[in-house]
């Protein structure tokens, strides 16, 4: 039975692939990495979607090799259309391939694969550094309103969901040692308009700035990204 990125699901759900934010999303793990990750030559990302993050990196760092990995034959196609001289793409599970790299990007994965842990433990052997990016769909507010896990299911099929604390604990658990770990706050790019959602993300906003930990645990609506070894 074809998965919901292979059937057609997906694409109607999600029409652009999450295009639109990965410019966001590159300059977010670049800025986390900092400085270092000028000093890689050979990264990766996994589930890497329509390509569009790498595409952005591969010009952003001319001298760095990029190189995508999606089991998704719908994304892929989309990825052949943004291979470069230092991008390339492959079909296919990392998981299931002898490779290495200096660093591996995992952003908006893990809550998405059936078998988390193993996949965890599998790739964690697959690069020096890896970087993720973990929404934190499990806060207060969601549990008590249940319709953002269900959408979350439904609309983008997340089988798992996660507080910053369980998905650190998850990460130590299958080996890795925590380097750096810092909240992504998407709806910081709500423009100002005065309609319920944006003012909602706004006081959202300004509550992480005061209490970031307490903001994620009862608001909702954060990230976290982490550097692992």
């Amino acid at each position: 039975m074809p998965s919901i990125y292979d059937n057609g699901t997906y694409a109607s759900n999600v029409t652009d692939w999450h295009v639109s934010d990965s410019r966001y999303k590159a300059d977010k793990v670049t800025e986390l990495v900092g400085g270092d990750f000028a000093r890689f030559k050979h990264v990766a990302e996994v589930g890497c979607g329509a390509g569009e993050i790498l595409r952005l990196l591969s010009c952003d760092y001319p001298d760095i090799t990029f190189h995508g990995y999606e089991v998704s034959s719908q994304a892929y196609e989309l990825c052949l259309q943004r291979q470069r001289s230092n991008l390339s793409f492959t079909l296919g599970d990392i998981t299931k391939m002898d490779v290495h790299y200096d660093c591996i990007l995992c952003l908006d994965v893990v809550e998405h694969v059936e078998d988390y842990i193993g996949f965890l433990k599998k790739i964690r052997s697959r690069g020096e550094f890896k970087v993720f990016n973990i929404p934190l769909d499990m806060s207060v507010t969601a549990i008590a309103r249940v319709t953002p896990i269900e959408i979350a299911r439904r609309m983008v099929g997340h089988l798992h969901y996660f507080s910053r604390e369980s998905a650190l604990a998850t990460l130590e658990y299958c080996g890795y040692e925590i380097i750096i770990e810092r909240y992504n706050h998407p709806f910081e790019r709500t423009k100002l308009a005065f309609t319920l959602s944006s003012l909602n993300a706004h006081a959202r906003l300004a509550a992480s700035r005061i209490a970031p930990h307490l903001t994620a645990r009862f608001l909702g609506g954060s990230q976290l990204l982490v550097v692992a070894k």
